[in-house]
């Protein structure tokens, strides 16, 4: 499927995974990669119910949950966009991208308070992830906690103290 979906051979990918998902019915991979073939075609609510079909085998894989959270945020369903990736998020408290991405959809939904929390975890699980801790500081920022956000930034610096657009924040912080 993913050969066929690289050469731009849609209905050949799409004909594969549904194959691998017929011969193994709990191989995550073939739900993902079959959702976003069909997120793609623009058949989102194809792509959901895949996704959903892949939790009914699976129910405790986080990256189903993740995608279809991801989905969800495409139909404007946050509501169940939410539960989803924060779902995605307790299932796999390493996996970074999980938290980061839940909570940039918290934030997206005025859930600040909730935002920061979810973030802050994610930092002391990550103390190193730059995503994370840019976020913190962003977040912050709009929040109205400017001594966080100088915090957050500080370690931010400390990573990465070349980068243009870290010190391009810190001068509109010192504002």
């Amino acid at each position: 499927g993913g050969i066929y979906s690289d050469l731009g051979r849609s209905a050949e990918a799409e004909s594969a995974y549904r194959k691998a998902i017929q011969l193994q019915k709990q191989f995550v991979p073939a739900y993902v990669n079959l959702a976003q073939l069909l997120s793609e075609q623009n058949k989102e609510g194809e792509a959901i119910t895949v996704l959903e079909t892949g939790l009914q085998q699976v129910p405790d894989d986080a990256s189903l949950h993740h995608v279809l959270g991801l989905a969800l945020v495409r139909q404007k369903d946050l509501t169940k966009a939410l539960e989803q990736l924060s779902r995605a998020a307790e299932l796999a408290p390493d996996d970074v991208r999980f938290s980061y991405v839940y909570a940039i959809a918290l934030q997206s939904t005025g859930e600040v308070d909730k935002a920061l929390e979810v973030l802050e975890t994610s930092y002391g699980l990550h103390p190193g992830n730059p995503d994370v801790l840019f976020a913190l500081v962003t977040v912050n920022r709009d929040a109205g906690n400017k001594q966080a956000a100088l915090r957050y930034l500080a370690a931010l610096i400390k990573l990465m103290p070349e980068n243009m657009a870290i010190r391009q924040l810190q001068q509109e912080l010192k504002r």
